[in-house]
């Protein structure tokens, strides 16, 4: 919808009617100067892909999820990847309890100090390679409910966060 829209700085959508949208994929992907998003009440409850969503938006330096439903999502992949600016990231509104990827979800995310997935169920995510990768800033990380069991790709998982960890 607004891919590689690189020079808008703010988008309002607060006004948008989500209710009937099944896939956010690449919905922000490459807008490079994008700083805020305002959602307002927004209704994901029908969303199933947020595949690369907030990809590669380098400036955007806080975003308001508090209202999303992520409970249809299957697949984060990418979804938050190369955000690079952002420091703190509340996500503790979604939920996964249909996702079964979450590959790459925060790879790359260079000042991303903190992150709040406390209700994140990842009971039937099968592949969580790179979530982190390259994220070396996290200091905070609420797992929540995070479960590995069916996880068949864990490959980069934490092995950057644990290999700056002090």
């Amino acid at each position: 919808m607004f891919t590689d829209l690189n020079n808008i700085i703010e988008i309002d959508l607060s006004q948008f009617d989500f209710s009937h949208i099944t896939t956010m994929k690449n919905m922000f992907n490459g807008c490079t100067s994008l700083k805020n998003i305002i959602f307002g009440n927004i209704n994901t409850s029908k969303v199933e892909n947020m595949f690369f969503t907030f990809c590669n938006c380098i400036e955007l330096t806080s975003i308001d999820l508090s209202k999303f439903d992520t409970h249809s999502v299957k697949t984060f992949e990418r979804t938050f990847s190369h955000v690079e600016k952002i420091k703190s990231i509340d996500a503790s509104s979604f939920k996964a309890t249909n996702a079964i990827t979450l590959f790459d979800m925060f790879a790359y995310c260079s000042e991303l100090i903190s992150i709040k997935l406390s209700n994140f169920d990842t009971s039937k995510v099968e592949c969580m390679q790179g979530v982190f990768y390259q994220s070396y800033n996290i200091k905070y990380l609420d797992l929540g409910l995070f479960d590995d069991t069916k996880v068949n790709n864990i490959f980069f998982f934490l092995q950057n966060i644990l290999n700056y960890c002090i």
